[in-house]
């Protein structure tokens, strides 16, 4: 059944009202990414996520389409990030995972775990070969925390870094990366992250993968 013949076909859809007057707390510029969101996820969103769903497919179009609406860094300041305020940050937030939790989730990825890092803790030549890059969409950040035995436990975490040289050798395992695993057709894998089960698991649509770590990195490349 076609998405316009189904009778809830507008259900997801937001109203125009504002009962707590946010629109006052907003500068102009805050408010257009914010109605520049709610316009996205009604017109382009709704229409075409369920059939991804469906698929078991990330929605790569609707991926790309986050950074041409200038939203990827969302809070983070310059390198062609937004810079957004706290509460326009939550409520673009808002309006994206009423379309899809996927999509927000891979925004808060990208965003918050990676991006936000290198902006708070990344060198002078790591942000402004990072950030944007990862703003456009041309990088891609993964979160790398939860390991098989442990969980997301960080006390407990097994995996370690040692210096080699003028590099570095991270050894151990991972699994659930979040953003650490995307379709081949895309060209876009996090540098040295491999999963061994990526066939296999796109055949059963299922996210399972273990995913291990034993590379190498250069100085200021990882």
């Amino acid at each position: 059944m076609s998405t316009a013949a189904l009778p809830y076909a507008h259900l997801g859809e937001a109203l125009a009202t504002d009962y707590f007057h946010v629109r006052e707390q907003f500068t102009d510029e805050e408010w257009e990414h914010f109605i520049a969101t709610r316009r996205f996820v009604d017109e382009e969103v709704l229409p075409a996520i369920n059939e991804y769903w469906e698929a078991a497919e990330l929605p790569w179009p609707l991926m790309r389409r986050l950074a041409e609406l200038g939203l990827y860094g969302e809070d983070t300041a310059g390198y062609g990030c937004p810079g957004m305020s706290p509460l326009a940050r939550g409520l673009m937030n808002m309006e994206l995972h009423r379309g899809d939790g996927s999509l927000g989730t891979f925004l808060g990825v990208q965003s918050g775990l990676a991006m936000k890092s290198i902006a708070l803790l990344g060198s002078d030549e790591q942000k402004q070969r990072w950030l944007p890059a990862m703003a456009r969409l041309d990088a891609i950040g993964a979160f790398a925390l939860t390991e098989p035995t442990h969980g997301s436990d960080s006390v407990a975490l097994e995996t370690s870094a040692r210096r080699d040289g003028d590099g570095w050798v991270l050894d151990g395992a991972k699994r659930w990366i979040g953003n650490g695993v995307h379709d081949e057709g895309q060209g876009r894998h996090p540098r040295g992250l491999r999963d061994d089960a990526d066939a296999d698991r796109r055949a059963r649509h299922h996210r399972r993968g273990r995913i291990r770590l034993s590379f190498r990195h250069g100085r200021g490349r990882s």
